[in-house]
This record gives structure tokens, C-alpha cells and sequence, in this order.
């Protein structure tokens, strides 16, 4: 079903860029606020990329793909190693992201305007990242990471429900730009993402652990963080320039 809806999304992307006579090219900046299940438990920003792609300059219905790529953590953090008499304690470095490629319509009733309101509707695929990597303790004498990095992925089916405002700045004789600011809804089903530290258990978080070895050779486990596997519901804040180009022939 994912691999059957990232297609689709593909096919659809090919259909828009091959069939528009009009497009804008949007590149913005995100800020991701969780909701619901996630609120205070995921929240990042990165980069945005959006194209729309319209029959004429003045028409209200177009087709729009979006591409976003956020960074939802970044930090060092030490664990415990405590186990059958030795203590000590290790680094874990922390790297999480979470990405979107969606496609759909966009509907702009004053298309062509000094100021364009906008409204869309999208439909894709979200994936969920995180890395961590284990660093080899100081003490010689502590168990050993049997891999040093970790590494979760998680898909999922995800819809989008964007409204913004398009800002004209006119330039003398060449193409216009726009400024643009909107407020999206990311909606889909429940993925797994991970955060450092220790979190108490619920119906949503479980311990992640990882393996590690003792010198005598016997293997145990360490919580190196909790993992989260909630339903996905986020606000999504963006603002961008927005890039107009004429494909009609002359």
C-alpha cells in the first residue's frame, strides 16, 4: 500500500510538470508543532520545496507536489552502562528527521492578484528517522556496543490541508515574485519515532534498547532511549518565496 501510494504520488508529480503552462516555485522554511498524540513530543523546522502548476495565469484550479525535509533533533547525551558489577557510562549522539512527499490540488480564487489566498488538499507518504550512534566507553573493562549505530525507519500514508497567502512584489519589467506564508495540517496513521532519555511507560512508549557485549562474551541489552508510536497529527508553519515562470509558447 506505501509503495503503491509513493507511485502514485510520482505519477502524479510527472503529470503536473508536464501538463502546467503556468507554474510557481516555492521555497520556504517549516516549523513542525506535533498535535494531539504528539503535542511535546515531536517539533523541528528544516526546508520546503512546492510546485504549482496552473493552465493559465488567472486560472483558480491548479495541481500542486510539495517536498519537505525537517530536522526534529540533534544532541549528545550520556547513558548508563551499569551492568554485572561495572559501572560507567557512554556518549550517544542523536539524530532525528521527519520528511514528506505529497501531491494534489490547489484552489487560489484571486489567482492573478496583488494578494492570492490559497487553499490545497494533498496526499503522500511521511517517514519518520532516527540515528543513533553508540560511542565505545573510556573504560576497557565496560561492555561493548555490538552495533554502534542504530538506525529506525518508519512510513506512513499522510494527508495535508494547507491554507495560505500569496504576497505580489512587482519588478519593472521582469517576472513577478511573491512572498508566501501558510499554516498546514499533516494528518495519517501511527508511526514509530525515538527521543533520548527515559520516558514512563504508556500504551505509546516503550523502552529502545540495543545490544551490547562483556568481555567474558555474554551479551545483555541497555536502554538507550524511548521510543514513541503514535498516530501522526501536526501543525506545519511555513513562509517562503515563491518563483513564477511562463511555459506557454510564444
Amino acid at each position: 500500500m506505501k509503495k503503491l501510494l509513493l507511485t502514485a504520488t510520482l505519477a502524479l508529480s510527472v503529470f503536473i510538470v508536464t501538463n502546467a503552462q503556468v507554474g510557481y516555485f516555492n521555497l520556504r522554511m517549516n516549523y513542525i508543532d506535533g498535535t494531539g498524540a504528539q503535542a511535546g513530543k515531536l517539533e523541528g523546522g528544516g526546508l520546503g520545496f512546492q510546485y504549482e502548476g496552473f493552465k493559465s495565469p488567472t486560472t483558480k484550479l491548479g495541481f500542486i507536489i510539495s517536498a519537505d525535509f525537517n530536522s526534529t533533533g540533534c544532541e549528545e547525551q550520556e547513558i548508563d552502562l551499569n551492568y554485572n558489577g561495572s559501572n560507567t557510562k557512554t556518549d550517544v549522539n542523536y539524530y532525528s528527521s521527519l520528511n514528506k512527499i505529497t501531491g494534489g490540488a490547489i484552489f487560489v480564487p484571486l489567482h492573478g492578484s496583488f494578494v492570492s489566498p490559497y487553499i490545497s488538499m494533498q496526499a503522500g507518504v511521511m517517514w519518520y528517522r532516527t540515528k543513533l550512534v553508540i560511542e565505545d566507553p573510556d573504560d576497557p573493562s565496560a561492555c561493548d556496543p555490538l552495533e554502534t549505530k542504530n538506525v529506525k525507519m518508519s512510513v506512513t500514508p499522510v494527508a495535508n490541508l494547507e491554507s495560505g497567502l500569496k504576497v505580489q512584489l512587482k519588478r519593472k519589467g521582469k517576472k513577478p515574485i511573491f512572498l508566501q506564508g501558510a499554516v498546514g495540517y499533516n494528518v495519517g496513521t501511527r508511526a514509530s519515532y525515538i527521543k533520548l532519555g527515559d520516558e514512563p511507560n504508556d500504551e505509546t512508549t516503550q523502552p529502545y534498547t540495543s545490544k551490547f557485549k562483556m568481555g567474558d562474551g555474554s551479551i545483555h541489552q541497555h536502554s538507550i532511549g524511548t521510543m514513541y508510536r503514535t498516530r501522526t497529527s501536526q501543525l506545519v508553519y511555513s513562509l517562503g518565496v515563491n518563483f513564477y515562470f511562463d511555459c506557454r509558447r510564444s
